[in-house]
């Protein structure tokens, strides 16, 4: 083994990287397990009133669970997303590449929920619904200007919200933004600046949401800026993949971490370092991919399209409120919602990566062009 040549005892995260072939098959099972497991949680927050909702999310073991998901969604999306900013020549580029995976399949989730789902379910005349202005407002979804309802969808169900899964498109929004600025400042090539920023900000962030009147809703909201913070840890890891060992011991200790800070009062916005480390090692796992793994990625589609089509399921009937039959009606159809979008939408989509990559060198070699002329005139005029 290389790592023992090199005098370590445990191999390091890129060395596991590198032993998979730079392909993990571990980051493809967790996005398929995280985007279930929060279908799976759903079946119960949508079908019962909320004291229910409250009693399961907080008084039951299934708390850690459900506190885990989103969380290990955004700190797996920070480690791969570093590594497309690793790959990328510019912040052109980079930013392309990511319009080109969230946005599409984000506006025709937003579309089909609008026209087809709200059409079939509101309470309010046709006509009536095509004109309200809430049915015009949903469109702003696709810029992440986040509305949850449309006019008389759902409006007998426990939960009214037509998709109340987008209420992480701003969080990862501003993930990518983040991540780009500082990017253009040069920050991402001094990891240990990076990482100190990072530090600074797991240790204020949490502070000032909790202590500072109106810090909240400065930053998004306090989920949000968790948020963020969780996907800031997994670049910092990604930054620092040749230091930080791979280990099976370290990654026990962070979930035993992670409980803690879940359970002591205010611990629960210091969880980004052991729940990024137990999410990245996670992924490096590299058991065999079976044939879904192997057909596509259909995570995304599972994460988009799962909520509203609980949502439908509910209204459908009465008897569709138990919480074991939601699941069991929506799951199936969401895998097909999900592997339609991918193989209909997003592969094909994916297949522009080319173009973006071209078009960033024609817009790199007109930026050295003007660079070059303005050096030309500033040395003209000395």
């Amino acid at each position: 083994m290389k790592f023992l040549a090199a005098g370590r005892t445990s191999p390091t995260l890129l060395d596991q990287f590198n032993a998979t072939n730079r392909r993990p098959a571990g980051f493809d099972y967790m996005r398929v397990a995280l985007a279930v497991s929060i279908i799976c949680y759903h079946s119960v927050l949508l079908s019962y009133r909320p004291e229910v909702q409250h009693w399961f999310v907080q008084d039951t073991p299934a708390k850690a669970w459900i506190y885990l998901l989103v969380p290990m969604f955004f700190a797996l999306s920070g480690f791969l997303v570093a590594g497309s900013l690793e790959r990328t020549r510019s912040i052109f580029s980079f930013l392309g590449l990511r319009v080109l995976r969230i946005l599409p399949a984000l506006g025709a989730e937003i579309l089909l929920s609008a026209l087809l789902l709200g059409s079939l379910f509101t309470v309010l005349p046709l006509r009536e619904y095509l004109a309200s202005s809430g049915l015009h407002a949903y469109f702003l979804n696709i810029i992440g200007d986040i509305h949850f309802y449309l006019p008389g969808v759902f409006a007998s169900n426990p939960v009214k919200m037509v998709n109340g899964q987008l209420w992480t498109v701003p969080a990862e929004l501003a993930c990518y933004v983040t991540l780009a600025a500082l990017f253009l400042f040069g920050i991402c090539r001094r990891r240990a600046l990076f990482a100190g920023i990072f530090l600074g900000a797991q240790l204020l962030v949490p502070v000032a949401l909790v202590s500072i009147p109106g810090a909240g809703a400065a930053i998004g909201g306090a989920a949000n800026g968790l948020l963020v913070l969780m996907f800031i840890s997994g670049v910092t890891i990604f930054f620092y993949r040749d230091r930080i060992p791979w280990r099976a011991d370290f990654a026990a200790t962070c979930f035993a971490a992670y409980l803690v800070l879940l359970y002591v009062p205010g611990g629960y916005g210091f969880i980004a370092i052991p729940v990024g480390y137990l999410t990245v090692y996670l992924g490096l796992l590299n058991p065999p991919k079976n044939k879904m793994i192997e057909s596509g990625d259909y995570s995304y589609g599972l994460y988009l399209y799962g909520y509203p089509i609980q949502q439908a399921v509910v209204a459908i009937s009465p008897v569709t409120h138990a919480w074991w039959i939601n699941l069991a009606l929506s799951l199936p159809l969401a895998f097909c919602f999900a592997a339609g979008s991918w193989h209909l939408l997003e592969k094909r989509v994916l297949r522009w990566k080319p173009y973006v990559m071209a078009a960033e060198v024609r817009i790199l070699g007109v930026v050295a062009g003007i660079r070059a002329m303005i050096v030309g005139v500033a040395l003209q005029r000395s």
